[in-house]
């Protein structure tokens, strides 16, 4: 006789972002093949498997080091996994994937990740969305799993956040005018009494 099938887990994620919008924040998720570039705190590695950029069918290979109880002691191991986009929508700015072959355990997992808007009445700042449908995972808690997810998108948060403001500051600061530059720049200096 078999075993009861276990209920697949469900699990929605989000992180909140202060100053980028949803139309700063997407073309990051966009960016498929290049996720250890946006949450290098979690993600050792990503690139390019196979298939055309940003479009369905598009392979992603990921790697991680996760530190946990493995094998009855806590102990470091490279976790990796092929992900295949299967469907990208730019006006929704939203992106479904699956996991393909991996030495993580993973049997099914289908991710969707999204940008947009806290309100409709806000000129900034923005929620992201990392979901997932999986079956469970051996050697995993669901609640586990859930936070190794969440801090890659917290750290892919942080990045965007730095990157967007890092961006506008230096638009804003090139809207002074070059003749107004020496004076601003004395200005910035004798308040910092340099």
């Amino acid at each position: 006789m078999e075993a009861p099938a276990q209920p697949k887990w469900v699990k929605y994620l989000t992180a909140e972002l202060k100053i980028a919008t949803a139309e700063e924040a997407w073309p990051f998720f966009e960016d498929y093949c290049n996720l250890a570039k946006y949450a290098p705190d979690v993600v050792d590695t990503s690139h390019f498997v196979e298939g055309i950029c940003n479009q369905p069918g598009l392979v992603r290979y990921c790697a991680a080091t996760a530190t946990k109880v493995w094998d009855g002691r806590m102990q470091s191991k490279k976790l990796w996994v092929n992900e295949k986009l299967n469907q990208i929508d730019p006006i929704k700015k939203s992106l479904t994937y699956e996991v393909k072959e991996n030495n993580v355990g993973i049997k099914t997992l289908v991710g969707t990740c999204s940008a947009y808007p806290i309100s409709k009445e806000s000129k900034q700042g923005c929620n992201l969305q990392w979901s997932f449908v999986a079956d469970p995972i051996p050697g995993w808690e669901q609640d586990e799993f859930a936070s190794f997810i969440q801090a890659m998108l917290n750290s892919m948060a942080k990045n965007i956040e730095d990157t967007v403001t890092a961006k506008k500051k230096k638009t804003e600061d090139s809207k002074i005018p070059r003749c107004c530059l020496p004076n601003f720049l004395r200005m910035i200096k004798s308040n910092l009494k340099i």
